[in-house]
C-alpha cells in the first residue's frame, strides 16, 4: 500500500501529493508542541482526561463519547478489528487505508462502486446497503478521497436513517472536512448530538493543521458498549505528550481553519482554471473532477506521475485505488508559489507530449 507524501523513496523537489493544509499553522500550536516536549520525561495521562474534556466540550458531547488515538489510522484499524465476524463495506474509490486495515483484521470486504461517469455520485450507497446485514459496518468518507466531494447533508441524513433502521453501523471519516468552506457543520457530528447510536465520526489534526508527524486522531460515538470495545483494542499511552498538547491548542484555532478553507477554495478554483486553460491550449484531454477540499482528481492519458516525477515534482498516482485504474492522478492544493511551480512544469510536460 502506498500513500501520498512519499518523499523518502523519490527524488522530490516539490511534493504535490501530500494533501495537508497549505496555510502556515498558528504559532500557538507550535508553542504547544514545545510544551509537550518538556513533558517527555513523564508518562502521559493514561486516560487523556484534559484532551478528551476539551474535545467533548468542542463537539457538545460527553468525555466518555471521545476516544483518542495515534492518528486516524490507528482508530480506523481498531474500529475495523471491532467488527471481526461482520462485513465491512466501503465506497470505491476511497481511502486505501480502509482496505488495508480490513485485510489486516481479516474481515470480509464489500465494495460499493461509485462511478467516474456519474462524478462518483454517493447515491449508489443506498443500493449497496442491500449487501449488508444488521451488525455490519459501512465506512463513508466526507469529503471523499481521492475526488474531494462532500456528501450532501440531505443525502447523509437519508443514509444514516436507513442504516440505523437496518442495524448497520457507520464510520464517517471527516479528516478533511475542516478544510472545506462548509466546515464540520456539513458533516455528521450533529447526528451524534441528536442521538444516532450506530454512528462513529473520526477526525484528526494531521490534515487540518499540517502536522502529519504529530500523530493524533479522535473518534466520537455515543454507543458506550462500542466505545469500550474499540478502546480495548488500543494500546496504553498511545498518544504522546507532544500530540496531546498540540491537539488541545489546535481546538482553539477555529479562525485559522476558516481562513484556511477560504484560501483553499479560492486557490483550488484558480489552479483548476489554469489546468483547463493548458488543456484547451494544447488540445490534451484532461478531465477534472469537482472538489470541495484541498486536492483535485484528474484523468489524463499521459502518465503524469512519471513525467512530473522526472521533473522533481511528486503527485499522487491513483491507479491502485479500487474502482479507478490507470490514468487517474491527484494533486494537492499548496501555497500559491508552489502551485505556480507545479502549473509551469505541468504545462511543460503536457506540451512536450504533443506531436511535432
Amino acid at each position: 500500500m502506498s500513500h501520498g507524501g512519499d518523499i523518502y523513496r523519490n527524488n522530490v523537489k516539490l511534493d504535490m501529493s501530500v494533501n495537508i493544509n497549505p496555510v502556515r499553522r498558528p504559532e500557538a500550536v507550535d508553542k504547544a508542541m514545545l510544551r509537550g516536549l518538556e513533558k517527555a520525561d513523564c508518562y502521559p495521562d493514561i486516560i487523556y482526561e484534559a484532551l478528551r474534556n476539551d474535545l467533548a466540550n468542542t463537539e457538545g458531547l460527553q468525555p466518555e463519547n471521545v476516544i483518542v488515538g495515534n492518528g486516524a489510522s490507528e482508530l480506523i484499524t481498531a474500529v475495523i478489528r471491532a467488527f471481526r465476524g461482520h462485513k465491512v463495506a466501503m465506497t470505491a474509490p476511497s481511502f486505501t487505508g480502509y482496505e488495508a486495515a480490513a485485510d489486516c483484521a481479516e474481515v470480509e470486504k464489500v465494495f460499493i462502486d461509485l462511478k467516474p461517469e456519474d462524478d462518483f455520485d454517493i447515491s449508489a450507497v443506498k443500493e449497496g446497503l442491500n449487501k449488508l446485514s444488521s451488525g455490519d459496518l459501512l465506512i463513508l468518507t466526507d469529503p471523499n478521497n481521492p475526488n474531494g466531494r462532500l456528501i450532501e447533508k440531505s443525502e447523509l441524513e437519508s443514509i444514516l436513517k436507513e442504516t440505523e433502521e437496518r442495524g448497520i453501523y457507520v464510520l464517517l471519516d471527516e479528516c478533511f472536512i475542516s478544510l472545506t468552506r462548509e466546515g464540520v457543520k456539513a458533516g455528521g457530528r450533529e447526528f451524534l448530538r441528536k442521538g444516532q447510536k450506530k454512528l462513529m465520526v473520526i477526525d484528526a489534526i494531521t490534515k487540518s493543521f499540517a502536522v502529519p508527524g504529530i500523530r493524533l486522531g479522535f473518534l466520537f460515538t455515543i454507543e458506550m458498549s462500542l466505545a469500550k470495545k474499540i478502546e480495548a483494542l488500543l494500546p496504553e499511552w498511545n498518544v504522546s505528550s507532544v500530540a496531546e498538547e498540540t491537539g488541545r491548542a489546535a481546538l482553539k484555532e477555529k479562525d485559522y481553519l476558516e481562513e484556511s478553507a477560504l484560501f483553499i477554495s479560492e486557490e483550488r478554483e484558480r489552479v483548476i482554471e489554469k489546468i483547463e486553460d493548458i488543456a484547451c491550449k494544447t488540445g490534451v484531454k484532461i478531465r477534472i473532477f469537482k472538489s470541495d477540499v484541498n486536492f483535485v482528481l484528474l484523468k489524463c492519458h499521459i502518465n503524469l506521475y512519471k513525467k512530473m516525477l522526472d521533473e522533481g515534482i511528486l503527485i499522487r498516482d491513483c491507479s491502485e485505488y479500487h474502482g479507478l485504474g490507470e490514468g487517474y492522478f491527484r494533486i494537492a492544493i499548496r501555497s500559491k508559489e508552489k502551485n505556480d511551480i507545479f502549473l509551469k512544469t505541468f504545462e511543460s510536460v503536457i506540451t512536450e507530449k504533443l506531436p511535432t
